[in-house]
């Protein structure tokens, strides 16, 4: 990706991030507390985990706002679970 591309990706991140904060702090911490059980996760687990308690973030770019950071580390790909997502690949995270 472009220095732009990479800017614009980042820019967005903050935007949904700020527009989400408590979805977002929220999934975090059991997306960490999930990694830490299993020794992974994935935004598909996250989106799953979200559906239980029937609450959503105002946009689905949320899902990926959760793996920002140093601390989280990709391990991994997989073929989405999730409908929407076209059976396209996704990182799987593990908090380190």
């Amino acid at each position: 990706m472009n220095q732009l591309g990479l800017q614009l990706k980042q820019r967005g991140l903050d935007a949904v991030e700020h527009s989400n904060p408590t979805w977002v702090e929220s999934m975090r911490w059991w997306a960490k507390h999930q990694s830490r059980q299993h020794g992974k996760v994935s935004a598909d687990d996250v989106r799953r985990f979200s559906r239980q308690l029937d609450w959503q973030p105002e946009s689905p770019n949320a899902y990926g706002a959760i793996f920002r950071g140093k601390h989280w580390q990709c391990i991994g790909r997989k073929k989405s679970e999730h409908p929407g997502n076209h059976s396209r690949e996704i990182r799987v995270w593990k908090w380190v």
